[in-house]
């Protein structure tokens, strides 16, 4: 290959666009990008559940689980600006960042803070920033850490008790280097039948008819009417019928994903 030196004139650019894009290549990339997405895990601890609706072919959701060890497990969820073809590419980027960061990280704030950097230090510039949301689950200690950057609140419903919402106390990823303050780590206990829910705000945002949001308080009370025996994957479903019925079955204006565990 010969690369064209400060003096050589550069091509029409119009003569190397590359041709549309058929239905199949399409097709291709979002089976590409879903593979991103972990599969349904369970053990006889913790069974997690992941569901995802595209707004288009390709988003910029996406989620992890990353087991470092036979008592860690961390949980990751992320939502790009935008969608299409720029958001999943930086989506993968990510995906790729964190599941090496999470293999040395500390903590959930030492990822937030890594990723936040490195998407700030390669993407500068270029107007894009996500959301992000990382939780470490101790299985041993039965315990929960966990820090987010201008992400919707996780939701722990302790064993069909009180709900309590995990807030992110961060900026979006991105903004700046800087993000102005330091990560302060949240740390929380779960028990046997305790379950945590981590979703994007294309859930949250749906709005129904009158411009009403369906919000944290829509997935509230579809949680507070499942039986107790609901798997997660069911929940999930339950949460995302309920988000359908509230938008009198719009499609969703936005990528939906959500990702749920239950304790045992």
């Amino acid at each position: 290959m010969t690369l064209p030196s400060a003096t050589t004139p550069r091509a029409d650019t119009k003569s190397i666009v590359p041709p549309a894009v058929s239905a199949e290549q399409w097709d291709l990339a979002q089976r590409i990008h879903r593979s991103m997405l972990p599969r349904d895990f369970r053990d006889e601890r913790v069974e997690v559940a992941v569901r995802c609706e595209e707004h288009d072919v390709l988003g910029g959701d996406y989620c992890s689980l990353f087991k470092t060890d036979d008592d860690k497990l961390f949980l990751c969820i992320c939502d790009v600006t935008g969608h299409g073809v720029a958001a999943a590419l930086l989506a993968g980027r990510i995906n790729s960042f964190v599941r090496q960061e999470v293999t040395t990280a500390g903590h959930p704030c030492q990822v937030v803070d890594h990723l936040n950097r490195f998407v700030s230090s390669h993407f500068s510039g270029l107007g894009v920033y996500a959301s992000f949301f990382c939780v470490e689950i101790d299985l041993r200690w039965q315990g929960v850490t966990y820090a987010g950057a201008g992400h919707p609140a996780a939701l722990l419903w302790h064993n069909r008790g009180a709900i309590e919402r995990l807030e992110s106390g961060l900026p979006p990823i991105g903004i700046s280097a800087d993000m102005g303050q330091s990560c302060r780590l949240e740390k929380t206990s779960v028990q046997p039948g305790d379950r945590l829910f981590l979703f994007t705000d294309g859930v949250t945002e749906t709005r129904d008819s009158a411009g009403r949001f369906f919000g944290i308080e829509g997935i509230e009370a579809v949680l507070r009417s499942l039986p107790a025996d609901t798997e997660s994957g069911e929940a999930l479903d339950q949460i995302l019928s309920a988000r359908c019925r509230f938008s009198d079955g719009e499609p969703a204006a936005d990528d939906v994903l959500a990702l749920a565990a239950r304790f045992f």
